[in-house]
């Protein structure tokens, strides 16, 4: 059982969970318009926003671990889904290769499995965006959220990077 959380704690990860997602989707789009040929956010965003601001101080949040981790996945991901044909194959390497890699590169990030995932599934806009889903939005996304993670969790008491 995870420890209780008080109400004044819950409100600041909500907070910063909606300014986060909310900003990064904002400034993407402010940056590359609406219109842009993949996502403005990925879901793999959600799961790091939950680390970054209810579990600050993990290690698999850190910023070396969430952009080196990040990035791994979608080029591991994007090079499986354009190499290997058969989908479920596909993913199955690329979740794999990205843990593999992930664990030699001491980045490990558990939304950079998601990352992997939505790089091979994510649809035609995705495949089709190819190595440049690794920039935009995977590596944008990473970087935005990252800046609103530091600055949020540092104003309102949550020393961020953790340095231990």
């Amino acid at each position: 059982m995870q420890p209780a959380v008080s109400v004044k704690e819950m409100i600041r990860i909500g907070i910063g969970s909606f300014l986060g997602i909310g900003l990064t989707g904002a400034l993407t789009t402010w940056w590359f318009g609406a219109s842009w040929a993949t996502p403005i956010v990925i879901a793999p965003m959600g799961a790091a926003s939950v680390l970054l601001f209810a579990l600050p101080d993990s290690p698999r949040i850190q910023p070396f671990a969430m952009v080196a981790g990040c990035f791994l996945a979608a080029l591991i991901g994007v090079t499986c889904a354009r190499y290997v044909a058969n989908p479920l194959l596909a993913v199955s390497l690329a979740i794999g290769l990205t843990l593999v890699a992930q664990a030699l590169c001491r980045c490990t990030h558990p939304p950079g499995g998601a990352v992997a995932v939505v790089a091979v599934l994510g649809g035609p806009k995705v495949l089709a965006a190819g190595y440049g889903f690794v920039f935009m939005p995977v590596m944008v996304n990473t970087i935005i959220l990252l800046i609103i993670g530091f600055c949020y969790n540092n104003l309102t008491g949550r020393t961020y990077p953790h340095i231990p």
